[in-house]
């Protein structure tokens, strides 16, 4: 009877719960929104989280904002392909633009609840700035189980005019189609040469002349050779590059870290979806195939699998994920591979979440772990590489289904030792 009243209360309780009313108290009073049309600079690159942009291959340092009307805004920005334009509709509201980039909510009482929304709100804050709050939820809960998880992220931010934000003394200029350098005298410093340049940090900028990119100082010395199709930003002195159609590593002296073999290579940390085991290792994709490697260029899980997948509303530390091959299932962590592929199903990680050991000392001892079919049986796999047969004691203790571990095996065949 109490699990019946609490679904009750979930179902009238969480649709109000997660229409969340946002600030508007930091937006100044604006009476045209082309006020704040023009180029504006983030040296963290946050536009790309911003404004959802994905399929980027450079960073995204600059964009030219542009409001059209009442409900039209265009943000463009450069790519390894020249300019690329996002046109957004959105709606003026009282000192403030409001976008719904994702907007979707649905309510199927007394079965499901979602709610996956990305809002912006855009106007001047009071130092004239560009002020941008950006809210997004990503909630779901399958109400019969009580099961469920979510992702809540709210932050502001404001952006100054780009020639006014010359932190390093030079700002790039552009005079016809062609780009350089000048001083916050705006006297120019570095003649317009280049056909992109990107603002100066540490010392170097990124530059690109007849579609080869690399990075100069500001006596226009080139520091990495402009011999690249692609140049990422450093990422404590590595350098993601692409030449010649291939991804590989360089160092702050262009030295070769890595082979030029991959067909991706993402950022290090992959912005955050991976758990800190992952923030030194960057995915590659050969031939369809996925893995991770290092910043000294070693595969730490080679580039082998269908799949790496994660689930993004998992909670806690954790540390292994799901790999895939053909139809089979294994698991790798940021030290390597767990288990190849032998599973007919597995969760998306191994974690603590969804079963309560009923033997404490059991559960101390086995770890994180997941339900996993194997040999068309149902086993919990842990993060020793143990399979437990188990029985479900089919009543629920702190939100998880309690269960009665049996005997346990190693599967010694299948594991790799790190």
């Amino acid at each position: 009877m109490k699990i019946i009243y609490a679904y009750i209360l979930i179902l009238f309780f969480l649709p109000s719960c997660h229409g969340k009313r946002l600030a508007t108290e930091n937006f100044m009073p604006i009476d045209d929104f082309s006020q704040l049309n023009g180029r504006y600079f983030d040296e963290e690159a946050y536009w790309e989280r911003i404004f959802n942009i994905y399929d980027n291959e450079m960073d995204i340092d600059i964009v030219d904002v542009e409001f059209r009307g009442k409900d039209s805004l265009i943000i463009s920005y450069t790519d390894t392909g020249g300019c690329k334009k996002i046109h957004i509709k959105g709606k003026t509201k009282k000192n403030f633009f409001e976008i719904y980039l994702t907007n979707i909510r649905i309510y199927l009482p007394p079965i499901l609840v979602i709610n996956n929304i990305d809002r912006l709100r855009i106007g001047k804050d009071k130092e004239e700035k560009l002020l941008i709050y950006k809210w997004d939820e990503h909630y779901g809960i399958i109400i019969p189980l009580g099961a469920g998880g979510s992702i809540n992220n709210e932050y502001q931010r404001s952006f100054s005019h780009y020639n006014k934000n010359v932190k390093e003394g030079l700002y790039a200029i552009q005079i016809g189609r062609k780009w350089g350098y000048a001083n916050r005298e705006d006297s120019i410093v570095i003649a317009p040469i280049y056909d992109y340049a990107f603002p100066f940090k540490d010392g170097i900028a990124k530059v690109a002349r007849d579609k080869r990119w690399g990075y100069i100082d500001k006596k226009n010395k080139e520091i990495i050779p402009l011999i690249y199709d692609t140049i990422m930003k450093p990422e404590r002195d590595i350098i993601r590059v692409c030449k010649d159609g291939k991804w590989g590593l360089i160092d702050s002296l262009n030295r070769e870290v890595a082979t030029f073999k991959y067909d991706r290579l993402f950022v290090f940390g992959r912005g955050g979806y991976y758990d800190s085991l992952f923030l030194d290792l960057a995915e590659v994709h050969i031939d369809n195939k996925v893995g991770f490697i290092n910043k000294q260029g070693k595969e730490t899980i080679p580039a082998k699998y269908d799949k790496i997948e994660f689930d993004p509303y998992g909670s806690g530390k954790i540390k292994f994920y799901r790999s895939q091959l053909g139809d089979k299932y294994g698991y790798v962590s940021g030290n390597g591979i767990l288990c190849n592929p032998i599973f007919n199903k597995a969760g998306k990680q191994l974690g603590y979440n969804g079963f309560s050991p009923k033997n404490k000392t059991l559960a101390d001892e086995i770890g994180r772990y997941s339900e996993v079919i194997y040999n068309g049986k149902p086993y919990l796999f842990t993060e020793k590489g143990i399979l437990y047969k188990y029985k479900k004691l089919g009543f629920f203790k702190e939100n998880r289904l309690v269960v009665d571990f049996d005997s346990g095996f190693l599967l010694k065949d299948s594991l790799t030792a790190y």
